[in-house]
């Protein structure tokens, strides 16, 4: 027996089953980026569908947040808590979003949806009036992205009146 070609055959076969374990490996941290994506997504959906089914239980809820839009000011301080509250988790999402996509784990598409509703909120008068004191909630880093969008003039979207007429808001002038 040559001991040479035994070694030769435990070398290749060693090497073999340490590029058969990388594959594996490879495989596994594919399909674990996969499976976080899939979780941050959902969590971010879950998240706003909790949020708007909360808002619905209770019609006054709604009655009170069509006021808001046209004016944060004008409400009473218990509508301003509520209002307070619902603007605030928007705007969590929104910041969840921001990190989840610096992550690499949040999908364009539902970063999109977030940056989207917080947008078409924050730019309604209500909304203005709101941010003045709500920007004090997130971190600096997602406070400065909020103020770029908000400065961004011409993104195609229309105003929150329009896309959701039940709101009953009138146009503010973006600016």
């Amino acid at each position: 027996m040559n001991w040479d070609a035994v070694s030769a055959l435990s070398s290749v076969a060693g090497v073999v089953a340490v590029v058969i374990s990388l594959l594996y490996v490879a495989r596994q941290l594919r399909q674990s980026a996969h499976f976080t994506r899939a979780t941050s997504q959902q969590a971010l959906i879950d998240k706003t569908t909790e949020h708007n089914r909360w808002i619905c239980e209770d019609p006054r809820r709604i009655e009170v947040l069509r006021r808001a839009a046209g004016g944060f000011h004008d409400l009473t301080p218990n509508e301003q808590h509520l209002v307070y509250t619902v603007f605030s988790a928007y705007l969590t999402g929104l910041e969840n979003a921001i990190y989840f996509r610096q992550a690499g784990v949040c999908p364009d598409a539902v970063y999109a949806m977030q940056e989207r509703t917080a947008m078409l909120i924050l730019r309604t008068k209500g909304g203005k009036e709101f941010w003045e004191s709500g920007q004090f909630l997130i971190g600096d880093d997602v406070r400065r992205k909020i103020e770029e969008l908000l400065k961004r003039k011409e993104d195609g979207m229309p105003p929150l009146h329009m896309v959701m007429p039940w709101l009953g808001t009138a146009p503010v002038p973006i600016g």
